[in-house]
């Protein structure tokens, strides 16, 4: 086998490396900032009684508060301002205006409608160790390839608590998964080859 066969899973290697690193320094840097989100509210008051889709609102993700009082709704049912949803380049920050109200299902879908953030719901969300809403665990967050979806049904949430969602890219596990065959490949190559060699000074040997 040449060198530089036995060089080409570590050149693909390599390339992965290079490609998950410029993409930490260039989208990682600004994941979420200067970037167009949408947001919806769920509302189900009971177990019994049907879902109402309160209200949705789109946002450029920047300095500030991006919605106040967002859940108010005028119309049956009519319900009080909700939350205040601040998002800054990592971080979604959902505080309660109010006690939370009595509802079997309340919950917050936030998306990215038109793919402007490159594999923003592959990353990992995660609840931040600073949440003070009762009760809220990473068991109440859903992410996936097209949202992520906060759960606030059945929290005893009080006027001021907040729920602090982490937003954390892992280029770095792209880059061992694109890694691990070439590398793989590699281990098994030079493998065989100790083996032929082997085998080849097994065979001379046996000549003389």
């Amino acid at each position: 086998m040449s060198a530089n066969l036995s060089r080409k899973p570590l050149y693909i290697c390599g390339v992965a490396l290079c490609v998950t690193t410029a993409f930490c320094r260039t989208g990682c840097g600004a994941l979420l900032e200067g970037k167009l989100l949408y947001v919806d509210l769920y509302h189900q008051e009971t177990m019994q009684s049907s879902g109402v889709f309160v209200n949705s609102g789109d946002f450029v993700v920047g300095p500030g508060v991006e919605l106040e009082g967002f859940g108010a709704r005028s119309s049956p049912p009519v319900l009080p301002p909700l939350v205040d949803i601040d998002v800054s380049d990592r971080q979604i920050l959902i505080t309660l205006v109010i006690d939370q109200p009595p509802a079997f299902l309340d919950d917050l879908t936030f998306r990215d409608t038109r793919s402007n953030i490159p594999g923003l719901f592959t990353n990992k969300v995660t609840t931040d160790r600073a949440t003070t809403w009762t009760g809220f665990t990473d068991d109440y967050v859903q992410d996936s390839g097209e949202s992520i979806r906060v759960i606030l049904g059945g929290l005893q949430g009080l006027q001021g608590q907040f729920i602090l969602l982490d937003v954390v890219p892992e280029p770095a596990s792209i880059a061992l998964l694109a890694c691990a065959v070439p590398a793989e490949l590699l281990l098994r190559r030079r493998r065989q080859e100790r083996s032929n060699c082997y085998g080849c000074a097994q065979s001379l040997r046996s000549t003389f």
